[in-house]
């Protein structure tokens, strides 16, 4: 893997990415939703997860009805993902102390155990 992969692995765990799409749009082969920002209106969020920064871009379009209902729904994914990354972290937290717990709570044969497979 070189390096350019791996920043770019790192930069997509610390940033968490949300898109309201309202328009045409279509899906790709992986899954990963294309759309053409000529035929369609975007709201979209970067919430950087290890300095705490947000920032949302959208058009004026979405600060008169009808799409003014779509900025207050998009401001609702965006708490949604918030709570999901806060979720997420409380279990890797947890998951962490129980792996830290289960090293101390091991005997030093059974660390060899563990090691040689035995």
């Amino acid at each position: 893997m070189n390096l350019k992969k791996i920043e770019d692995a790192l930069e997509q765990l610390m940033v968490l990415n949300i898109r309201t799409v309202v328009g045409e749009f279509k899906e790709d082969a992986q899954g990963k939703l294309q759309y053409d920002p000529k035929k369609s209106d975007v709201i979209i969020t970067q919430i950087n997860l290890i300095d705490g920064d947000i920032t949302t871009v959208f058009s004026e379009k979405f600060l008169e009805p009808p799409l003014s209902g779509i900025r207050e729904f998009h401001a609702q994914r965006e708490q949604q993902g918030q709570a999901i990354i806060q979720g997420n972290l409380r279990a890797l937290v947890e998951l962490a102390r129980d792996l830290a717990d289960s090293e101390e709570s091991a005997s030093p044969a059974d660390n060899l155990s563990n090691l040689t497979g035995a």
